[in-house]
């Protein structure tokens, strides 16, 4: 008679159990792909600092010909228009989105 409410916490106890594995299967890490903003400087393509990154890539995704944003402390002017590409201290360099 006593057993029915042993065998009814068993249950229970691995249905959570099963549940939680069940959730941690089904919410497992998928690989996102993110973009990286980089400018020709001689033969070497570089980065740009974080925020600048998050500036380029809102204006990339809202479809924006141009824009501005700060990198290392100077303006940046950012043409995407037919061509990428930046102008920083009065010097046109290429512009690329990379993703990684």
């Amino acid at each position: 008679m006593h057993r029915r409410p042993v065998v009814k916490r068993i249950e229970r106890s691995i249905t959570k159990a099963f549940n939680q594995i069940s959730q941690r299967l089904n919410n497992k890490p998928q690989t996102v792909m993110r973009a990286k903003w980089v400018y020709a400087a001689g033969t070497e393509w570089v980065p740009f600092e974080a925020a600048a990154q998050q500036t380029i890539e809102s204006l990339w995704d809202d479809g924006v010909g141009y824009g501005w944003t700060k990198h290392l402390g100077e303006n940046v002017y950012i043409h995407f228009d037919e061509e990428l590409y930046v102008v920083m201290n009065g010097e046109r360099c290429l512009l690329q989105r990379t993703v990684w």
